[in-house]
């Protein structure tokens, strides 16, 4: 925004994407937009900032899901016990010895993806717009592109025509109605 750094952050659910443009990209972005009472589960990349959030929620266990975490302990002791000695093995061994059971947390939880390509998918068209406009002179400009990026990916999720939805909002809007829901029902 006017030549400064901004982080666009992807928040990806089966119902919606969101997306938010923020100065940093610290937990506390985290905090702010998933709020304190956040009891989901975060699927995401290496990035420390997103560890703030570790809630003990397991489901029950499968044969195939008992196998899962048997290889995700196979996985988490040849990662921190048989790493070869460079700089980035002992790196990613030392994130696994401390954060293992987060980065392996879809061997427990049934539905959750291994991988955060969902949110990296809905992010690809913002990265390539927020390229090709140089970002935002403003705050203003800033939400409006949450506002309808977020319209588009969530449209997109659900196969919803955008130009329709856009136009009955501004219908609503001018006829002073409630405005259609962007939320899949």
């Amino acid at each position: 925004m006017n030549g400064r750094w901004q982080w666009t952050w992807a928040f990806r659910t089966p119902r919606f994407t969101l997306f938010h443009i923020d100065p940093t990209r610290s937990a506390s972005v985290l905090q702010d937009v998933l709020g304190d009472e956040f009891s989901g589960t975060l699927g995401s990349d290496y990035y420390a900032a997103y560890l703030w959030h570790t809630p003990e929620q397991f489901a029950d266990e499968t044969k195939f899901r008992a196998a899962l975490i048997a290889q995700g302990k196979q996985l988490e002791r040849g990662a921190t016990e048989r790493a070869p000695d460079t700089r980035p093995s002992r790196r990613i061994a030392r994130r696994f010895e401390q954060h293992a059971e987060h980065y392996l947390r879809f061997t427990h939880a049934p539905g959750l993806e291994p991988t955060n390509n969902a949110a990296e998918q809905a992010i690809r068209q913002v990265v390539i717009d927020r390229h090709v406009t140089q970002g935002t002179r403003s705050a203003r400009g800033r939400a409006w592109c949450e506002r309808i990026w977020t319209t588009i990916a969530t449209c997109r999720q659900h196969g919803r025509d955008l130009l329709s939805f856009l136009e009955q909002s501004f219908l609503a809007l001018l006829t002073d109605t409630p405005p259609p829901t962007l939320l899949a029902t």
